[in-house]
């Protein structure tokens, strides 16, 4: 089989089906070796355009994640001390809205990128195969974080409000599936699933026009505002009876973040980030009104002062400009000041970060997992100092479970050299 060399014959083993070469076994066996080789090959062209600036702030934004989910069920079940600092300390907006612009970003940078000529059939079996396997993982989590359960069912049951899940397991299962109803921290996937199939048909229109994509975007983050209550029936036990992320709302982060890839917007604010005048107005910029509203949150959070629009289910304007002037500053600093991570006391650490955003779909499910865990070890012992040893050991596990990750990768991708 020739293969052709340069972007669109680094596509033509991938979309050639396999069954139409000849029925020898052996010359098939060889062709589908090629044809793998082939697969590797082509991914490897699209992710030399891949920045792991954009990885380290996705794991950063995973790392972020664990403590805050894990502060927070210590809260509920009962810790009054002072919890482990995260961006949500100083700040309107969590770290979940980082993951889900930085995630679609990247999606559109490797498979969706204008200088790839992209195949819309593959992106779109890209898209539909993700969300089928965090679909499937989420029913494994499920069944998992119930095992849990059984060793503090009581304790357990009273934190999450789970007094019918004895009585009605099947229904629970039933709603985990259907994307209606989940465990807490399980329902947040149930959201990027529904973002990775509603990115689906979205591809297809921005590729018809960008323009009209972004009109969607915008049209659909206005109904939210105007129009709250419309949201999918479910949640979690927390809730209202609504999904607790609106997904009409936070849809347009992964959205925004994927057709910002797709027309590299990165490379620009690059650009300007390593200029010397203009990066440095910029960051000093973004620096200051940062700073500025960490200090109007630490005012509303004290109950000094009273801002409004800041509901983080509907991600109202406030909370919206503080979600993107988070990630445009994170994004600036790290073009900026990329020199820092050649230095040996800070590399070590960055790469690993770096690797916990590479396998975001892995390590999100295993934050879940980790901090029920987390949770337990808690109720076990008690107290502040165990309280942020259990924090600090959760991040160093979730660091090693992305470093597992990637030797087993390697280990795969050696099979074919």
């Amino acid at each position: 089989m020739t293969v052709q060399v340069g972007p669109r014959g680094s596509w033509a083993l991938i979309i050639v089906p396999w069954y139409k070469v000849p029925t020898c076994a052996s010359w098939r066996r060889a062709n589908t070796l090629t044809s793998t080789i082939g697969l590797f090959q082509g991914v490897s062209l699209l992710k030399s355009t891949r920045l792991d600036q954009l990885d380290f702030l996705r794991g950063f934004a995973l790392i972020t994640i664990i403590l805050n989910h894990y502060s927070s069920f210590v809260v509920r079940a009962g810790y009054s001390g002072q919890i482990i600092p995260t961006l949500s300390s100083v700040g309107f907006s969590s770290s979940a809205p980082l993951f889900f612009m930085t995630s679609g970003l990247l999606i559109g940078l490797i498979y969706f990128n204008v200088r790839n000529q992209p195949s819309l059939i593959r992106i779109s079996a890209t898209l539909f195969n993700r969300a089928m396997m965090l679909l499937a993982m989420n029913c494994v989590l499920f069944v998992l974080v119930l095992a849990t359960f059984s060793f503090a069912p009581h304790v357990l049951q009273e934190i999450f409000q789970l007094q019918s899940l004895g009585d009605q397991p099947y229904r629970w299962a039933y709603d985990a599936i259907a994307l209606r109803y989940n465990l807490p921290l399980l329902d947040i996937l149930n959201v990027y699933v529904l973002m990775m199939l509603v990115a689906i048909p979205f591809v297809w229109l921005a590729n018809y026009s960008s323009s009209i994509a972004l009109l969607m975007i915008i049209g659909a983050y206005l109904v939210a505002q105007f129009f709250p209550e419309f949201s999918l029936p479910g949640g979690n036990p927390w809730s209202t009876g609504r999904w607790v992320f609106n997904p009409l709302a936070w849809g347009g982060f992964f959205l925004g973040g994927l057709l910002a890839g797709r027309f590299n917007l990165h490379e620009r604010l690059r650009q300007v980030a390593v200029s010397p005048a203009r990066g440095r107005s910029l960051t000093c910029l973004l620096v200051l009104a940062y700073c500025i509203l960490a200090i109007v949150f630490r005012l509303h959070s004290s109950g000094i002062i009273e801002v409004p629009a800041t509901d983080k289910s509907t991600m109202q304007p406030v909370r919206l400009f503080h979600a993107i002037l988070t990630f445009v500053m994170l994004l600036t600093l790290l073009f900026r000041y990329e020199g820092l991570r050649r230095f040996v006391s800070y590399r070590k650490a960055y790469e690993s970060v770096v690797l916990v955003g590479k396998h975001s779909l892995h390590s999100f499910m295993a934050t879940v997992a980790l901090n029920y865990i987390m949770l337990l070890l808690w109720l076990q012992v008690g107290g502040v100092a165990s309280y942020i040893g259990i924090g600090l050991a959760g991040v160093i596990a979730l660091v090693f479970f992305a470093k597992v990750l990637e030797v087993l990768k390697s280990a795969r991708a050696g099979k074919f050299d």
